[in-house]
């Protein structure tokens, strides 16, 4: 087994997130066929936690790094028979895509990234 690397770090006023260098199968929504699926790195978060800024849903602190549930909580797994399995939050691979009226329009390359801050996080993508 080799260790797993950290891909990036954010480091806030009281928390941290630690981007991990590996990637894991997530379903992607439902606008896709079920079979398909892209790639994401693990995301662990940790410190205080005071105004829910770690996404635990609780106030408690966390003194190790820890994953945290998808940011939609799963909505819709009891319909795609997936009720019951572990899920977490994992940020999508920069991949390219059109924006525009049927995928006509500019062509951007995209990455999902996490930022903490002062009492706050944010999961974004990056153009």
């Amino acid at each position: 087994m080799a260790p797993i690397k950290i891909k990036s770090m954010s480091v806030g006023t009281t928390h941290c997130a630690a981007v991990m260098d590996n990637t894991t199968e997530t379903y992607i929504s439902s606008g896709a066929s079920q079979n398909q699926t892209y790639t994401g790195a693990d995301v662990l978060f940790w410190g205080g936690n005071e105004h829910y800024q770690l996404g635990t849903g609780k106030r408690s602190n966390l003194n190790l790094p820890a994953y945290i549930g998808p940011l939609d909580r799963g909505e819709g797994d009891a319909q795609k028979g997936r009720l019951g399995e572990e899920h977490r939050l994992c940020l999508a691979p920069k991949q390219t895509a059109r924006i525009g009226e049927h995928g006509q329009g500019r062509k951007l390359t995209l990455e999902q990234k996490v930022e903490c801050g002062q009492y706050v996080t944010g999961v974004y993508s990056s153009v």
